[in-house]
């Protein structure tokens, strides 16, 4: 091909992939406008919702979460473009959303299919025992793919929730707390004929309990396990768990705990100074944390949050172990033994329960 016609081709090439390329943005409701930006050729209107059932200790009796930089990613875009801010910001009383949930912005944005929303967490602050501290945020920016892509169809109406589990470890003691906050969250669309009408403006308020949408939601992808059997001696535990869920569940500690009786599975004893803290490596062995002992406990579980845990797959179990002295600490008198809660953490707390030693 001569120099002059491959240019030419070439060139017609390129006009071609470009018209193919604002066709398909205009398609989904953007045209580019330049990189990392957007343009809507037509929009539609997003409601947010927002619930947090956390995981907490003991004497806690409300926690603050503040937030900000609510974002929407569209798909086909980088991870650095295609992003929609909502200009959402507020605090949530995290404990009063059992099974609420709470609308936290509704606005126009460009019609389209997206893939994530991101948002930052600002602060939090824990009411513990009568007295307001400041906890320690383990991970200040959140983004949460949906489970199913969010559709928003020109001049349609659509809603999401973002069901964040905030847990919050009390890493001093009860005299002294020193409190750490690890959020970890899901997105889904809301199916829309589950969409009550005030619920889509802002500070509303709707219920979460009975409704079967919501129920299969947490049962298909809820991080959540089910104990199949555990044993515990000062010198031994063995704990088997089951994945039944439709994705990976990462499992990060397991937290044995002096118990009277059976917790409830959303509350933790009060501090983990007070617990024998074993860490789930990445290939499901445990390592005892004696770090509760040295007073280099904060920044210890930190790490643990931000390192590879071991991954439990979808439908499949595991069986944990562990030989060598447990440094139980001293739990409820029963005959045999003392009685304990054992809880498993990851992201969030997952299952717990109680048993007494041999």
């Amino acid at each position: 091909m001569e120099p002059r016609t491959k240019a030419l081709f070439s060139g017609c090439l390129a006009l071609v992939l470009a018209l193919v390329i604002i066709l398909s943005a205009t398609t989904f409701g953007f045209a580019p406008v330049g990189a990392g930006s957007l343009k809507p050729s037509s929009s539609g209107s997003l409601a947010i919702m927002l619930t947090d059932p956390p995981s907490f200790p003991q004497g806690v009796t409300a926690v603050y979460i503040s937030y900000d930089a609510l974002q929407i990613h569209a798909v086909g875009f980088t991870s650095s473009s295609g992003w929609v801010g909502l200009d959402s910001r507020g605090t949530i009383e995290a404990l009063s959303l059992a099974n609420l949930t709470e609308t936290i912005t509704s606005s126009n944005v460009p019609s389209g299919t997206y893939d994530s929303v991101a948002f930052g967490i600002t602060g939090c602050r824990v009411d513990y025992q009568g007295r307001n501290y400041t906890a320690t945020v383990d991970d200040t920016a959140l983004r949460v793919p949906f489970v199913n892509q969010l559709v928003v169809a020109p001049s349609g109406t659509s809603t999401a929730l973002v069901d964040l589990h905030s847990t919050i470890l009390n890493l001093g003691s009860r005299a002294s707390p020193q409190f750490l906050a690890h959020a970890a969250a899901q997105a889904v669309e809301v199916p829309p004929a589950e969409v009550q009408s005030q619920s889509v403006n802002v500070g509303s308020r709707s219920t979460l309990k009975a409704t079967n949408w919501y129920t299969n939601f947490t049962q298909d992808y809820g991080d959540r396990l089910t104990i199949g059997s555990v044993s515990l001696t000062p010198h031994s535990l063995s704990l088997a768990m089951d994945n039944p869920t439709h994705d990976s569940i990462a499992i990060r500690m397991i937290v044995i705990m002096p118990a009277q009786t059976a917790v409830p599975q959303n509350v933790l004893g009060s501090a983990l100074s007070d617990a024998t803290v074993l860490i789930v490596q990445r290939n499901g062995s445990l390592q005892l944390l004696q770090a509760g002992r040295s007073g280099s406990l904060a920044s210890t579980i930190q790490s643990v949050f931000e390192s590879s845990a071991f991954l439990l797959a979808s439908g499949a179990s595991a069986t944990f172990t562990y030989a060598g002295n447990l440094n139980l600490p001293a739990g409820a008198s029963v005959v045999g033994g003392g009685l304990y809660s054992v809880t498993a953490i990851g992201n969030q707390l997952l299952v717990g329960t109680v048993t007494s030693s041999g």
